[in-house]
C-alpha cells in the first residue's frame, strides 16, 4: 500500500561470538534521507506475521545512493526485541511490515515460504564459524615440500 515497489527485507546476523544482529529495509527509497540540521530520519515500523500480535519498532533512515536508502530497525525502550521478530516468523507464512513516517503509511508484505530452512542454515553456519576451528596454515610450513 501507498508505494510501488517493495523493498528488501534483509535480517544480518554478525559472524562473532555474540551473533550480533541487525534487521533493515533496503534496496529502494523508501524515504529521501535529510542530511540537514532538521534530520526527518525516523520512523515507526510495525511488523505483524500472519495476523498474530503487532510489534513495534524504531527505524532510522540512513542515505546509500540515489536509488537507495536503508531503514535499519530497533528496539524501543520496553517494546520488543529484534529477536521477537525471528520467532515470530520462524512459524509464520506471510509478514507485514508498516513504516509510518512524514508521509502515509506504507505497507509490505512477504512470503514467509523457506523462511524457517533458511534460517537454520544461517544460524548452522554461525555456529559452525565461531567455533574454535584451528588453521591448517599455522601449522604447516609451505617450504617443506621443496
Amino acid at each position: 500500500e501507498n508505494f510501488y515497489e517493495i523493498p528488501d527485507f534483509t535480517i544480518i546476523i554478525k559472524k562473532n561470538k555474540g551473533g550480533d544482529m541487525r534487521i533493515r529495509l533496503d534496496n529502494k527509497v523508501l524515504y529521501e534521507y535529510d542530511d540537514s540540521e532538521n534530520d526527518a530520519n525516523y520512523v515507526s515500523v510495525d511488523i505483524i506475521v500472519d495476523n498474530g500480535e503487532m510489534l513495534t519498532y524504531g527505524g532510522q533512515i540512513y542515505g546509500v545512493n540515489d536509488d537507495e536508502t536503508r531503514v535499519y530497525l530497533s528496539s524501543n525502550e520496553g517494546g520488543p526485541k529484534l529477536i521477537d521478530i525471528i520467532v515470530e516468523m520462524q512459524n509464520g507464512s506471510e509478514l507485514f511490515v508498516r513504516t509510518t513516517g512524514a508521509k502515509s503509511p506504507i505497507v509490505f508484505k512477504y512470503s514467509l515460504s523457506g523462511f524457517d530452512s533458511g534460517f537454520e542454515k544461517l544460524l548452522d553456519s554461525w555456529k559452525s564459524c565461531c567455533k574454535e576451528i584451528k588453521n591448517p596454515f599455522d601449522s604447516k610450513n609451505p617450504f617443506d615440500q621443496y
